[in-house]
């Protein structure tokens, strides 16, 4: 947009100078560009869900409510929003919905405490997107 191009690289444990490297040589094959700087950003999400936090009503990342396996998505982001909203009119109404949803976050967060780090929700994708050594 704008001639503003930005790309994201995802990394549990940080993206390290070779898999910089490959990233780098697999986004000028395929789209064609190639960026002289990269700048690096590290994320954090809270330990489980909550809607209130003191006088606030959270939503989406801040309120923990993260798709526990991939850490994001759409559907996630637009349920908590809605949420939240009704947390405005009916807080009650809006904390057991939040609940309801919040269950199975906070149960494969206490499989992933459980397994001490080892617990993998999915396939390595690093794998299958870029050819490690």
């Amino acid at each position: 947009m704008n001639g503003i191009w930005y790309v994201l690289l995802f990394a549990r444990r940080g993206v390290t100078p070779e898999v910089l490297e490959s990233f780098k040589k697999q986004l000028e094959s395929i789209e064609g560009r190639s960026f002289d700087k990269w700048r690096r950003f590290l994320g954090n999400t809270p330990k489980g869900p909550r809607l209130f936090y003191k006088d606030f009503i959270l939503t989406g990342t801040m309120a923990g409510f993260v798709e526990p396996a991939f850490g994001g998505g759409i559907t996630g982001a637009l349920l908590s929003g809605k949420i939240s909203a009704m947390a405005v009119t009916d807080p009650k109404k809006a904390e057991v919905e939040f609940n309801r949803f919040a269950d199975g976050i906070k149960k494969v967060i206490e499989r992933k405490r459980k397994r001490r780090g080892k617990y993998m929700p999915s396939l390595r994708m690093g794998k299958i997107w870029f050819k490690l050594p």
